[in-house]
């Protein structure tokens, strides 16, 4: 496994895991919490804040692949374009 695949990997499961919890926090059923809207209230707010990790890790990793292929395609015509 290259390093790239691994970056890919993890960026996938940091994002799939966020929308997971957001999911989770959003769509289970509350049980006894929803007696108290102080605690409804907590778990929609994390559920947001998930919601923002997922999108910023989301928006990270669109940059550093752009960044990526635009250094590639500034690169001499001799240099190897392989990732080491």
């Amino acid at each position: 496994m290259d390093i790239y695949l691994l970056y890919i990997i993890a960026y996938a499961t940091s994002i799939t895991s966020s929308l997971g919890s957001c999911a989770i926090l959003l769509f289970l059923n509350h049980g006894n919490v929803e007696i108290n809207p102080t605690y409804l209230k907590a778990w929609r707010i994390l559920a947001l804040a998930s919601f923002l990790v997922a999108i910023g890790l989301t928006f990270q990793d669109y940059e550093s692949r752009l960044q990526h292929s635009i250094d590639l395609m500034f690169l001499p015509e001799n240099a190897d374009r392989k990732i080491k």
